[in-house]
């Protein structure tokens, strides 16, 4: 069974350094090329020194033949030690490696400094237990020595373990990117597990073989020849470390993927959106031609009012009321052409299936929100000063997002006046757990308790315009959900209503 772990530390390993360029791949490998000269020490320990009672037998060899090669293969008392000590030693160094490397709470330019503390330490782990400095340093010194030596040594290599583990554990939590920080979870569980190997064959074991002495046997009695756990626990504990160096192997793979794709000018991200189906795309497609066909008219119509000569017109009546036409088809002209230029953003929304997700900040997306407002609407919005909150982002979508959002709020308080109320809109952003939330609220005359589970299905409206398709609110919640992201809002009628669309954060200044 254990053989299964070396073969899969042994192949992951290999394909994590072959696919991947990133040193945090190859750090991980050293740990698993330390595990593995761990565990095969330890099996040449075990078999050169009397064997394990049955059901341990088969835990580590598997097969009696694979026993009997490492009972009378050629290596020396010593050979064994020096190659637990160098396990040990470069499980210490690539662990702290990879720890460092993953981690931005450590800054720049104390990682190489960091690097060094670690190689020095693992370093003396190795000398300490060399067998020959081990075998002078120790020659004319009593048992309670290598006692206390060993003790010291136990203790500090698992207050190593523990300093590197909160290190992880809280760039884990520094991490506000769900979908990254559940990538890196596995990563986490795999390297936990790693560390619980060394604990076992690393730290609670002989730290060497060649001068053991009795406070060794009280560990590996404990844990192989009388071990505490039955075999069906042990099965379960090398189930769980086999499925977990696969899976944690894949999922740094994926994660230096991601990390490296974000460090890019963008990252490309799949859309899932369930309900942008044929039948949407027909429906804006038929639409768009039908506003085409009414632009064709209203083109024909404009220049044969510009054909009729004017100086024959001595009616004034008329003339005031050709005036009023052109003037009408104007504002029906400049109408089509907004209702198009929108058409074609939905079109082109439901249609594409990617987007391009770039670390951009909220007050970015606001000054690109802005210009799309009409001097009215922006004279009426309140907006406070926006922190550099940072999300994964691909700018027209969510643009035009908060754009709708805002819309249908300017919409909302649009008859507020008649009802002697003064209306506002205002737009804000904060923090809430790993999101930042935008925020678009307004006094209009909120949505009924009977429609609100309709409005973000497509093509639903209580709007009396003809250009509104009720796509906003459906284009919105997608567009969201795209972006890993969810909406929620608040509304009482006759008060107002504020939607919340919460955005998982890549960065923040907080």
């Amino acid at each position: 069974m254990i053989l299964f772990i070396l073969a899969v530390m042994t192949i992951t390993g290999i394909v994590l350094v072959t696919t991947s360029m990133k040193s945090s791949s190859a750090w991980l490998t050293g740990c698993f090329a330390g595990s593995i000269l761990l565990i095969v020490g330890f099996m040449y320990y075990f078999a050169k020194s009397g064997g394990l009672p049955y059901r341990m037998e088969f835990i580590f060899f598997l097969h009696p033949d694979i026993h009997r090669y490492f009972q009378y293969s050629t290596i020396t008392i010593d050979e064994m030690s020096r190659l637990l000590s160098i396990g040990r030693a470069v499980f210490l160094f690539f662990m702290a490696g990879f720890v460092i490397g993953v981690s931005t709470i450590i800054r720049p330019r104390f990682k190489k400094i960091a690097y060094a503390v670690s190689f020095l330490f693992a370093l003396l782990s190795y000398l300490i237990y060399e067998p020959v400095v081990y075998a002078r340093l120790t020659e004319h010194l009593p048992d309670i020595v290598h006692s206390r030596t060993a003790f010291i040594m136990r203790a500090s290599y698992l207050l190593y373990e523990l300093i590197l583990l909160v290190l992880l554990i809280r760039e884990l939590g520094t991490m506000r990117t769900p979908w990254l920080r559940n990538k890196f979870m596995i990563v986490f569980v795999t390297v936990v597990n790693l560390a619980v190997i060394f604990l076992l064959f690393g730290v609670l074991s002989p730290l060497q073989v060649s001068h053991a002495v009795s406070t060794t046997y009280f560990y590996m009695g404990s844990l192989y020849y009388h071990s505490m756990l039955s075999v069906i626990q042990w099965y379960v504990l090398i189930g769980i470390s086999f499925v977990v160096t696969i899976v944690g192997g894949f999922s740094l793979w994926r994660y230096n993927k991601l990390v490296g794709q974000i460090g890019k000018p963008e990252l490309l991200v799949e859309k899932k959106i369930r309900q942008s189906d044929m039948g949407v795309r027909v429906f804006t497609h038929g639409i768009k031609n039908q506003i085409l066909a009414q632009r064709v008219l209203i083109r024909n119509l404009k220049r044969r009012m510009a054909e009729a000569p004017e100086a024959e017109d001595q009616n004034a009546g008329r003339t005031e009321h050709s005036g009023l036409i052109r003037d009408d088809l104007e504002r029906l002209a400049a109408s089509n052409d907004q209702i198009l230029q929108r058409m074609d953003e939905l079109y082109g929304a439901f249609k594409t299936n990617r987007m391009r997700l770039r670390p951009t900040s909220v007050r970015f997306i606001y000054e690109h929100v802005l210009p799309k407002l009409d001097p009215e609407q922006r004279a009426l919005l309140r907006a406070k000063p926006f922190k550099e909150h940072l999300i994964l982002a691909d700018l027209p979508y969510i643009v035009q997002t908060v754009y709708n959002l805002l819309s249908n709020a300017f919409d909302a308080v649009h008859d507020n006046r008649g009802l002697g109320r003064a209306p506002s809109v205002s737009f804000d952003s904060c923090l809430a757990g790993h999101y930042v939330v935008l925020q678009i609220k307004d006094n209009g005359t909120g949505i009924d308790k009977n429609h609100r589970h309709q409005i973000f299905d497509p093509f639903y409206t209580r709007k009396n315009s003809d250009t509104n398709w009720g796509l906003g609110l459906s284009y919105v919640q997608q567009t969201v959900k795209a972006h890993f992201g969810y909406v929620r809002f608040d509304s009482k009628l006759g008060e107002g209503t504020t939607f919340y669309v919460y955005l998982p954060i890549y960065r923040s200044d907080d």
